[in-house]
């Protein structure tokens, strides 16, 4: 059986949950780290068992022997860096969000597509069994047509970590965490019709936390919440027209949710694997199949929440200095 020669660019925490998540699959291998601090690297590579550390980004691409890069470095650069991969030939799994905006995001993949090489962002929700068999439910009526759909996802960030609150790293609620129910929401019901959104910023211009009003079709509501100031209730209620769904706390894992229609169900979709572990599967079926694109996050699907949070970042009035910079046209 081949096993899949990994290479993770960045050494952050995301990283670390990443390099954990490689060790419980039977595909893969940590091949490479990659850190502007040698040092990290090298941590990186002992601590993880891999085989090679670099002290540059640069030298972690041009390494012939690695079959793809995950890019664990913050949002700001997640463009930068997939460019970096893709232009030696690498396949690329990107952390979420894809990029800052639609157009890193539409650059990121005409540069794959040119280049012939796979990229997926990395939502790994978006994988869980959970998810799977809640829209199961969905789909064959277990609460009627859906009316509304209400979901939060909030934390109390340390102010230490830079990157959830400067806008020279693309911080702000909206893409750490917003993304999770914008998803959620997507999954159920399509692309929105109509949304709103509001915000708290800090001095320097980040959504602290952020509320989002959207109208999907069919005239199904949703009203999702990010923080990444506060832990709120970290719930999710899916209302129909015969019954609603609690999905257990925190939602995002997707471990257990509760049917309540003429009767109440609880359904338990627990698993004993770390939770990145299906999105690394996911990309070695679709190596295996010569895929450039995952049928389940598809370029489309990526680019289509990108525009999405592009639109509410500007009702908020967020805007990242990255947005007006010219330095992609290089690639």
């Amino acid at each position: 059986m081949k096993k899949y020669k990994w290479a993770i660019l960045g050494t952050g925490s995301i990283a670390t949950k990443f390099a954990e998540a490689l060790k419980e699959s039977t595909n893969a291998e940590l091949y490479a780290v990659g850190s502007r601090d040698m040092g990290k690297a090298s941590w990186f590579r002992e601590t993880f068992n891999g085989k090679y550390a670099y002290g540059s980004y640069e030298e972690l691409c041009q390494c012939p022997e690695i079959d793809i890069i995950y890019i664990a470095t913050p949002h700001r650069f997640h463009c930068e860096h997939s460019l970096l991969a893709i232009q030696y030939g690498k396949h690329v799994l990107c952390e979420k969000p894809l990029a800052l905006n639609a157009d890193e995001s539409q650059l990121m993949i005409e540069a794959a597509q040119a280049k012939g090489v796979f990229l997926m962002e990395a939502l790994w929700t978006r994988f869980l069994p959970g998810l799977k068999t809640l829209q199961q439910k969905i789909h064959k009526g277990a609460i009627g047509d859906l009316i509304s759909i209400e979901a939060d996802f909030s934390f109390q960030g340390s102010p230490d970590i830079k990157r959830l609150y400067d806008p020279q790293l693309g911080g702000g609620a909206l893409l750490d965490v917003g993304i999770y129910p914008l998803t959620l929401g997507s999954l159920l019901c399509g692309e929105p019709v109509e949304f709103t959104s509001s915000a708290k910023l800090n001095e320097l211009g980040v959504d602290l936390s952020s509320e989002y009003q959207l109208t999907y079709p069919k005239n199904v509501k949703a009203h999702f919440t990010a923080s990444t100031i506060a832990q709120d209730h970290c719930s999710a209620r899916i209302q129909g027209s015969k019954g609603e769904i609690i999905i257990a706390q925190p939602w995002w894992h997707m471990k257990e949710f509760t049917i309540i229609n003429d009767s109440e169900e609880t359904i338990k979709c627990d698993y004993d694997c770390h939770d990145f572990l299906f999105q690394v599967e996911e990309v070695h079926h679709c190596l295996k199949k010569s895929l450039l694109e995952s049928p389940e996050v598809s370029h489309a699907t990526s680019l289509s929440m990108m525009n999405l949070m592009d639109s509410l970042r500007k009702q908020i009035g967020v805007t990242y200095p990255s947005d007006k910079q010219s330095y992609l046209n290089e690639f």
